[in-house]
Order: structure tokens, then sequence, then C-alpha cells
């Protein structure tokens, strides 16, 4: 993996390679984070997620703001495929479409023209459940069996594997091969589909083709994912989206983690299960803009800790 980003901490923060931007960042506070609870949506699954919310603006109310709102992602794959852009990449996401945005249409991802946004390069299309751009990535013929399509208001893990030296561009929905062939401007190295440094992600500069847009993860992996990799991925989960396995094996989730805290006397004591690699965090107010790792706790199970100040909030993470 290149670049991967889960939102657990309420930040644009990675936990591989480089942190997600805005593209305007005095637009910040017209995004929210939070659980799939607080932000009034299905969780993944039947189980509470910790995601993003990107909003749709209105342009006859809000004029061009629509062109600023969306996210930059250094995705971390270098030139490749013969050019001087990625030309071979998987881009990975657990995403649900929602309500707001009347054209039936949801910016994925946009590849050129960064300083003054026009259209973007990826699109989701409400009608159909499909993932495509009309020029050169078709939407048409997706499957409209349960599941094999991206319907508003589900989630979805949605996969897309460009291998653009071999003129292919795979769009998958939860495991299920949607077509790959690609055209025009789209099947040239270095083109529509060849990635920059950066790029920006479910922003549109020209139509405001956009619909709001809640984000449990995304990833970008070096290379083409093959069929049959992408089917052992499966659909969105709440714990995000599996590191790439080692000879192609399905990767099992990670244990679920629990959390137990009691008072003892004068002090706080905290037990917690999951597996290895977690450590405790706390905040003495859910205000506190960072949590703050409790010294000696990673790959423990329990931490006993001096009572201070009136509150304290704990969660344990893997890091």
């Amino acid at each position: 993996m290149k670049g991967e980003w889960n939102f657990d901490d309420g930040t644009l923060g990675a936990f591989i390679g480089q942190d997600l931007r805005y593209i305007d960042n005095s637009l910040a506070s017209r995004y929210q984070f939070g659980t799939t609870t607080q932000l009034g949506v299905p969780g993944i699954n039947g189980k509470d997620a910790l995601v993003i919310h990107i909003p749709f603006t209105d342009r006859a109310t809000e004029g061009d703001i629509f062109k600023q709102i969306g996210l930059r992602a250094n995705h971390g794959v270098a030139p490749n495929g013969g050019g001087q852009e990625a030309n071979q990449w998987t881009l990975i996401m657990d995403v649900y479409w929602g309500t707001e945005g009347p054209s039936g249409f949801g910016s994925i991802l946009q590849t050129h023209d960064f300083a003054n946004p026009t259209d973007g390069d990826m699109f989701w299309r409400a009608s159909d459940g499909s993932y495509g751009k009309g020029c050169c990535s078709l939407y048409d013929n997706i499957s409209q069996e349960p599941g094999h399509n991206h319907k508003r208001e589900e989630w979805a893990r949605v996969v897309f594997s460009a291998n653009i030296p071999e003129k292919r561009l795979a769009k998958y929905v939860n495991g299920f091969k949607h077509r790959e062939d690609v055209a025009g401007d789209g099947a040239s190295i270095d083109g529509r589909f060849g990635l920059p440094a950066e790029i920006f992600l479910f922003g549109d500069g020209d139509d405001n083709e956009r619909t709001d847009a809640f984000v449990n993860a995304i990833q970008f992996r070096e290379g083409a994912m093959t069929d049959d990799e992408v089917a052992a991925l499966g659909g969105a989960s709440s714990f995000g989206i599996p590191g790439a396995p080692a000879g192609g094996a399905r990767v099992v989730p990670p244990p679920k983690i629990t959390l137990a805290v009691r008072v003892s006397g004068a002090e706080v004591v905290v037990t917690w299960n999951g597996g290895s690699r977690i450590k405790l965090q706390k905040k003495t107010a859910l205000t506190d803009a960072q949590w703050v790792d409790v010294a000696n706790t990673e790959g423990q199970s329990t931490a006993t800790i001096p009572i201070t100040g009136a509150s304290g909030f704990y969660r344990a993470i893997r890091p």
C-alpha cells in the first residue's frame, strides 16, 4: 500500500503515506467527522463506523463554492507504466452516497486542471449504481443484482484497478466486476487516468455533478489488482480496508477491540482486548484536538492510571 486513510481520529491524517488535505482549507468547517450514528447514516453491516462526510453545496444558492469542495490526495504511487505519471494503480474506497445533489452523479476522481478545477474524471451514476466517465470508461450494463451495483444510501466497497499500458481500467462494486474497457484519452499513457503526484477526490469543478458522500476508508496501491484479488476484498466493513496480503491470500479482519474502565480507589483501571499492537490513548475533554498516547501501553492489555483532573476519556486503537 502507498496511501491509506481511515478517519478514526476525526482528522485527514494518514494511516499510511501523506495526510489528505481539503481542496480549500477555508471550507474545512463544511466537512464533518464522527460515527455513522452521530451523522445519521446506517452503520456498515450493522456496526458503527468512524467516517468523514463530504458535503454537497448548491450552485443556485452558493455560487461556485462547489468547485473547491473535495480532498487533495498524494497517493504515493510512483510514475510507472512507461510514463511520467502513475499508469498502473488501484484505488479502493468504502463509501456511502447520500441524498443531497440533484444531478444523480457523484464525483470520485479528478486528475487534471487543479488550479482552475473543471470536469471530474470518474463518477458514480445513481440511476443504475455504476461508475464511469462518458468519454472513455462506460457506465452501461452493470448488473442489477443486489450488492453488484452501488445504490444510493448503501455502503459499498468500490475498487478501480488501472493498467493503462494494457488499456484496462476495471471497476468493481463489493468484489463484483462491472467492466474494464477504456477508450479515447483514457487509454493513453499519462492520459486522463494517469495520476500526477497529487489528485482530487470527490471534486467536480464543471457542472457540480456531485452528491454528498460518507467515507469510511480510502486506500491506494501500486499496480493493478486482479479480479481474484479484488473479489477477495469483498464488501465494505466497519474496520476498514484490509492490507495487501502476501501471495494473494485473503486477509482475515482483525479482532474487535473491547474496552472496559473502572475506578479503584485513586486509580483508573483500563482493560482491553482485540489482539496485539493495540495501545491506549486519552483525552481530558472530548473537545481536545488530539488524543494523547498513554505511555507503555502498546502491546499490553491493561493499564492502571492515577486519577488526575475532573475527567478523562480513553480509547484503544491499533497503531
